[in-house]
């Protein structure tokens, strides 16, 4: 049997650009932020540390910051990064 919410937790674990990311997440209002700051590809974002959200991209909300970097723990542990991605051992 399928559930929609399955697929749904598929593309958070693998999301195909930075603005189907953060829509996922329920945070649109952060694409510009993200897009003005350089972070415009979801291979990177997995570099993404509390620091860059503070201070880079001015997330000062804990629950966002919380929701994002849990979803980009989440990635790196199930390895469903796009081709390309790398992560650091």
């Amino acid at each position: 049997m399928y559930f929609p919410q399955e697929q749904f937790y598929v593309t958070l674990r693998c999301p195909e650009s930075i603005n189907q990311w953060l829509l996922d997440l329920g945070l649109p209002q952060y694409i510009s932020d993200f897009l003005r700051q350089g972070w415009d590809d979801v291979r990177f974002i997995t570099d993404l540390t509390p620091n860059d959200l503070t201070m880079h991209l001015k997330i000062t909300n804990d629950e966002h910051q919380e929701r994002i970097l849990q979803s980009v723990k989440d990635m790196k542990q199930s390895q469903h990064l796009p081709s390309g991605s790398t992560t650091a051992s």
